[in-house]
């Protein structure tokens, strides 16, 4: 039973280790699918564009977003089948500012040395988004979470960077360097390269996180009604430790998290290992999974008013006709599903599957595209609206043929990925209770069509999974699994043709020769 106190509408035959992971997947002819009135819309490159990516929010949290819903999504498209290829945080935003898949950045985690803000710094800063659009005569900003362990580097402090340390390639800075800004209150925050003297505690509801910056983003886009501007905007919420506003801290009473089929699954003989060999969650882990959604769906709240205030900021500035807004998040969140209490980092439809909405000139309201489109193609689309030319280790593509109804060679398979080299580890550990066998799960390589997912694991026995989302939404059936019913013809082919785009990709890794 779902009750709150506001009104809100709903509105490989082979084993795949991580050393083939130079993939470049074949196209095929597609279309997209959309509204019929989008065909032929002109955009209109040049202009701003407004990337917002919250952290960690799930397709079950995007109907506390009723605002962003009718500013962003009904007036634009929505990409019903985005994906990020590591559900990550760090991962994936760094392939948001390079477009590349995680085996190319080398960013496999959140924390040194495989990953975190040490490593990028390190290997892969001096050439990003940011970089790009500068060049271009783009004014650039960013606001609030960059990469994880920014500026200090915990398990590796001579590869962190001064408190007052800016990027490459950004001209407007604000992001915290004291306190933890998922916790929203008790920080000081880098201001172009200079440290707010000011500690923003909880004694001022004023100070909370999500709101600064808010307001500081509407006042960019007051500020720049002349030169063309990229504003990232990355509020930490709803990551753990879950902090909504102190405005809404009452809403949503009796709130519980959605029980779909996944849910403490019944039987999980067919799922890989280090899954099967769960028990069944308590009722007090889903006591405690309810309380957690509670606080995340009014951590939505704020974000919901962030993109209230920057649309409004948008239309006083008179720049509404050359300006895109961008919004997603940058991975899913499992809460039970699978056995699994809470955490992000598997291949499965809650960690990986994402909204993603566009909305701006030339994007007819209510357009869908069908596609399988990735956290991949982010970089070259604003590239692609700004005017700007990517570096050719851009593994993504634009999305922007898709939104003109042009017919175009498309992606049929995103790769979805894991390195067992990343800590061993799925981010159960935040808050996951009873994690045994969850942080030991072994790597995996895997292909996600707008219809199956496939994945193989990177263990001694060699594990694999494959789904029919078609007929199994919730991925309860693993067709490679004991116990399986066998496969349709269709489902034959399908695996088939992944395996065999695997195989094919792997000698083509190799030589570093493109397939296609």
């Amino acid at each position: 039973m779902h009750t709150n106190s506001r009104s809100c509408p709903r509105s490989v035959a082979v084993a795949v280790s991580m050393s083939l992971l130079g993939l470049t997947f074949s196209m095929s002819p597609a279309m997209s699918r959309q509204s019929a009135e989008s065909s032929g819309s002109v955009l209109v490159p040049g202009s701003n564009v407004i990337f917002i990516a919250v952290d960690d929010a799930d397709l079950s949290l995007m109907q506390y977003l009723p605002k962003t819903q009718a500013l962003i999504a009904d007036r634009g498209v929505t990409f019903t089948q985005y994906f990020d290829s590591l559900a990550l945080c760090c991962p994936a935003r760094t392939t948001y500012l390079r477009g590349q898949y995680s085996h190319n950045t080398g960013i496999w985690d959140n924390k040194w040395p495989a990953g975190g803000f040490g490593k990028f710094h390190l290997e892969g800063e001096q050439s990003t988004l940011a970089t790009w659009l500068s060049a271009n005569g783009y004014l650039t900003a960013l606001m609030g979470k960059y990469l994880n362990e920014y500026p200090d580097v915990p398990e590796s402090p001579e590869h962190g960077v001064e408190h007052t340390y800016v990027p490459a390639g950004w001209s407007e800075w604000v992001s915290p360097v004291e306190g933890r800004g998922a916790s929203e209150f008790n920080y000081k925050l880098n201001i172009n390269g200079v440290v707010d003297q000011e500690f923003r505690t909880r004694a001022d509801p004023a100070n909370y996180l999500v709101d600064t910056l808010s307001r500081m983003a509407s006042r960019y886009v007051l500020d720049h009604s002349s030169d063309p501007y990229f504003l990232y905007v990355t509020p930490a919420a709803p990551h753990d430790p879950f902090v909504p506003a102190p405005r809404d801290r009452r809403d949503f009473v009796g709130l519980t998290y959605p029980q779909l089929p996944s849910f403490n699954e019944q039987d999980v003989s067919d799922k890989p290992s280090w899954i099967a060999r769960r028990q069944r969650l308590t009722s007090t882990m889903i006591e405690q999974i309810d309380h957690d959604y509670r606080l995340r769906a009014q951590d939505m709240e704020a974000i919901d008013d962030l993109v209230q205030s920057i649309y409004d900021a948008v239309e006083a500035s008179g720049q509404s006709e050359r300006t895109y807004l961008i919004f997603t998040s940058d991975n899913g969140w499992h809460m039970g599903e699978h056995r699994l209490a809470r955490g992000k980092e598997t291949p499965y439809e809650e960690d990986v599957h994402l909204p993603l909405w566009i909305s701006g000139p030339g994007i007819e309201a209510g357009t869908t595209v069908d596609e399988v489109v990735g956290d991949i193609d982010l970089a070259p689309t604003i590239a692609e609206l700004t005017d700007t030319t990517t570096p050719d280790f851009v593994d993504g593509r634009s999305v922007l043929p898709l939104l003109q109804g042009e017919p175009t060679d498309w992606r049929r398979y995103l790769l979805l990925e894991r390195a067992s080299s990343s800590g061993g580890e799925i981010r159960a550990a935040r808050g996951d209770v009873g994690t045994a066998g969850v942080r030991n799960s072994p790597g995996y390589a895997g292909l996600h069509s707008n219809r199956f997912v496939y994945v193989a694991y990177d263990n001694t026995d060699r594990t694999r999974e494959f789904y029919d989302l078609a007929v199994d939404p919730y991925e309860l059936t693993n067709l490679l699994g004991p116990g399986s019913p066998g496969l349709t013809a269709l489902q034959r082919a399908a695996l088939d043709d992944m395996v065999k785009v695997v195989a094919t990709e792997r000698t083509c890794a190799v030589n570093r020769v493109p397939c296609s």
